[in-house]
């Protein structure tokens, strides 16, 4: 599976879990280095994922974009690496999921137990 079939197949899973999904790749309002999709949990939690393949790098500008968001925003910018990886703009492993959007959906969940 591509990470782009890998990304789409999670975020639909995502939004059967009753997330509001919106991509922020392909389309003309793009802007460089933003995360590739931002997610509203249904509790309000806000994230904004940036999806990579297991030898993905983030560019300058997506490291620089997901660091200010974390500084500024409410809400977290992550990394979600395949095979099932959820990650900090800075390669830090925060969980393990199996790869599906469900178990994304409840590990997000579980951040917020956690510091920012």
């Amino acid at each position: 599976m591509t990470e782009s079939q890998w990304t789409r197949k999670i975020c639909y899973e995502l939004i059967d879990c009753g997330c509001l999904v919106h991509a922020v790749v392909g389309n003309r309002w793009a802007s460089v280095g933003w995360p590739d999709r931002h997610v509203i949990l249904p509790t309000g939690e806000m994230f904004w994922l940036e999806f990579k393949s297991a030898d993905g790098k983030l560019s300058k500008s997506q490291k620089y974009v997901m660091d200010e968001i974390n500084r500024r925003a409410r809400g977290r910018a992550l990394v979600v690496r395949m095979p099932g990886h959820l990650e900090t703009a800075d390669g830090e492993l925060i969980r393990l999921f199996d790869g599906g959007g469900r178990d994304l959906f409840l590990q997000l969940r579980k951040l917020r137990e956690l510091p920012v």
